[in-house]
């Protein structure tokens, strides 16, 4: 049930925004990457559907008493702390995106 498709789109998501070194970039490179970070969000929107389709079916198994629920459950549980580690990585990355625009617009 739990995707590995969509762990390994979250933790390349989360190892990008880590490795994105925005100080470096000029004023049309960080416009552009705003752009690009404008698009991811509606990529995330559709992964959250799909994280959101696996917890419920997991609390399905659970409730149900499927022989592997458990582990099931470990496993959608991990992939939730990736997105919660993803969404703050997100955060931080976007956050910087904007303190080094207003930087450039400053020059």
């Amino acid at each position: 049930v739990v995707s590995t498709q969509s762990t390994g789109w979250v933790t390349d998501a989360k190892a990008y925004f880590k490795r994105d070194n925005v100080a470096e970039c000029d004023l049309n490179e960080l416009l552009g990457k705003i752009k690009s970070d404008d698009a991811f969000d509606t990529d995330m929107g559709v992964h959250r559907e799909r994280l959101d389709q696996i917890t419920n079916l997991t609390q399905e198994m659970v409730t149900q008493g499927f022989s592997r629920a458990a582990e099931v459950a470990a496993r959608a549980q991990a992939m939730n702390g990736l997105w919660e580690n993803l969404l703050v990585a997100r955060t931080q990355h976007r956050e910087d995106l904007e303190n080094a625009r207003e930087t450039q617009e400053k020059i």
